[in-house]
């Protein structure tokens, strides 16, 4: 049997690369919470007018993710800026987003689960921020580039990429399957709300996401969270950044409205930029992404029960878990592989593929894994019969 959790978030964090050791070792000794790592890259577009055509620039990060119970989610987070001084620029980020549910295996380890009271504050200078939202968008690596481009040129920072694989109904088709391309990229891009709907809609036109096969994106709302990364190398030096001046004069005017570009037309006077209403595009309604973290040896068969329940397809990627608990030797830890599973779904479709998952791993003696939802308010990808995803 599953048990069943409701005040349980997801802690995700991009990192430099030489700060995940430090990262790590600091939750494990001052929270007593492991973590699942995974290796990733930045993305940084060059400003000379003749290096827009050559691909970006792709520092090494390494992405950094743990379930934690709501009241310790803030304590990780501050440990984690604070360990990898996330507060220098164009260094990383850190964020939050709640789980509508979470649902344990009884062998799955509680290595997100802090035996910490609560109470105890980590010191940190930087603030955490509210209104921000995720967005995840699952590619080809034929158009990642292409999709970076217009994250950035839309407002984005560079967003961070890592390397996923695909199941779905074409695994089962024998030979055909041979014409279906497994391996995906996956960019984050973390954004301010009043710019995530931009953002969202120039990247899923950029990857044109209304055909079919060309994959999918979804928004996931972000409970607190910061982030400093960069998206352009720039070879002239000012003593601030764009984004630090742009960060400078939000805290001046006491707003983001001055930020707003949108072009309407004047009447009489041709047209102009400025503040004006324009309108929203209709998300997907009712959508949520269903995720789970399974032992890599049990992975193949929580894939096959989570597709033969109703997941739509799912993509996945594989992430070493870093706990002090881990074998060690030789002195060497010998750190446990886990997949880490996601899909898009319907609210209802994923709750029928919770309790028949609960069914088929207590048929099947599967234990160890976890299973969890976060809500997507915004999902982009093809709907058989329309032209635009928008009109879906």
């Amino acid at each position: 049997m599953l048990d069943v959790k409701d005040t349980y978030s997801t802690v995700t964090a991009v990192l430099p690369s030489q700060s995940v050791r430090l990262v790590t070792e600091a939750l494990q000794t001052d929270l007593n919470t492991g973590a699942l790592v995974w290796g990733g890259r930045g993305t940084l577009l060059q400003d000379q007018w003749w290096k827009r055509w050559v691909p970006p620039i792709s520092p090494a990060k390494t992405m950094l993710q743990l379930l934690s119970p709501g009241n310790q989610v803030e304590a990780i987070e501050r440990k984690i800026i604070q360990t990898a001084r996330l507060d220098k620029q164009s260094t990383g980020a850190v964020f939050s987003s709640p789980c509508s549910q979470a649902y344990f295996g009884t062998d799955f380890d509680n290595w997100g689960q802090s035996t910490t009271t609560g109470h105890e504050t980590v010191s940190s200078t930087a603030d955490l921020t509210h209104n921000l939202s995720a967005i995840y968008c699952i590619v080809s690596h034929q158009d990642s580039d292409r999709v970076s481009k217009a994250a950035i040129r839309a407002g984005a920072h560079g967003p961070i990429v890592f390397y996923s694989e695909g199941r779905g109904l074409r695994d089962r088709l024998g030979w055909l399957r041979i014409t279906k391309e497994h391996e995906k990229e996956v960019l984050l891009v973390i954004a301010e709300e009043d710019d995530a709907d931009t953002i969202f809609d120039t990247m899923a036109d950029a990857g044109q996401l209304h055909m079919p096969g060309r994959g999918f994106m979804y928004r996931v709302p972000i409970s607190k969270g910061m982030f400093n990364l960069p998206s352009r190398v720039a070879h002239h030096h000012h003593e601030a950044s764009m984004q630090q001046i742009i960060n400078a004069i939000d805290h001046l005017a006491g707003h983001q409205h001055w930020r707003d570009q949108t072009v309407f037309d004047v009447p009489g006077q041709g047209r102009g930029q400025g503040l004006t209403e324009f309108s929203r595009v209709v998300p997907l309604n009712n959508q949520v992404c269903l995720s789970a973290i399974a032992h890599r040896e049990n992975a193949s068969a929580v894939i096959n029960m989570m597709l033969e329940a109703g997941a739509p397809g799912l993509n996945f990627n594989y992430a070493r878990f870093n706990h002090e608990e881990a074998d060690a030797m030789g002195g060497a830890h010998l750190s446990d592989e886990f997949a880490m599973l996601r899909c898009i779904t319907f609210s209802e479709t994923a709750d029928e593929i919770c309790r028949l998952l609960d069914q088929a791993s207590t048929d099947q003696k599967i234990a160890d894994f976890c299973v969890y939802l976060n809500p997507a308010p915004r999902v982009a990808t093809y709907v058989p019969g329309k032209t635009d995803y928008r009109a879906a």
